[in-house]
């Protein structure tokens, strides 16, 4: 059972970006920690998380947010409910959770620009993923939202409740992967997108 709603470019695996898709896998796969995604400006976050969708999609049921779109925790509930096709309410979507729990499944929601989503939005999605025979929860966006999830975790005196992924700028190197890589998807042979950096 998949449910994938994504306009995010094409995957692209190069470098650290691939040790840290294949953490993300893992910590998804095996435990119930939130993951959290982050970095400066313009680190190819929204790329880096298409990956996240791509490879999740496979084997599970997956639900994208935007920030952009959704800041409310009545916004959450609508989506989440619509992609699920249950009353838009909370009971609706426990009844849907267990459910997908009940078929051995899970339901894994990734948000990006997470960093937008108000107080009550960012607290469903947070307190949800740490009930069990719930969501498992990816959030992306930008710094500030680390700071958002360590005043959670203290205030619901909690520990460790997610497992950070940092993005660094690419590298020469990386990038000139990335560029080959883009290129070849878009149709390029690879002697015409082979890229060199001195």
């Amino acid at each position: 059972m998949k449910n994938v709603q994504t306009a995010l470019p094409s995957s692209i695996h190069i470098g650290e970006r691939a040790q840290q898709l294949d953490m993300i896998q893992h910590v998804q796969e095996f435990s119930s920690m939130i993951v959290l995604v982050t970095g400066e400006s313009a680190t190819g976050k929204s790329t880096f998380l298409s990956s996240v969708i791509s490879h999740l999609s496979v084997h599970h049921q997956v639900i994208v947010l935007d920030g952009i779109n959704v800041l409310t925790e009545e916004d959450i509930i609508q989506h989440v409910s619509q992609q699920l096709g249950c009353e838009g309410s909370i009971a609706g979507i426990e009844g849907s959770l267990a459910a997908i729990s009940g078929q051995d499944e899970s339901l894994h929601i990734i948000v990006d620009d997470a960093h937008l989503l108000d107080r009550s939005a960012l607290e469903l999605l947070l307190g949800k993923a740490l009930q069990e025979k719930s969501w498992h929860l990816v959030v992306c966006g930008d710094e500030e939202l680390q700071v958002r999830l360590d005043e959670f975790q203290s205030r619901m005196q909690l520990e460790n409740i997610y497992h950070l992924i940092r993005l660094n700028p690419l590298g020469n190197i990386e990038s000139a992967q990335f560029l080959n890589e883009l290129l070849s998807q878009s149709g390029h042979s690879p002697e015409l997108s082979l890229i060199h950096i001195s």
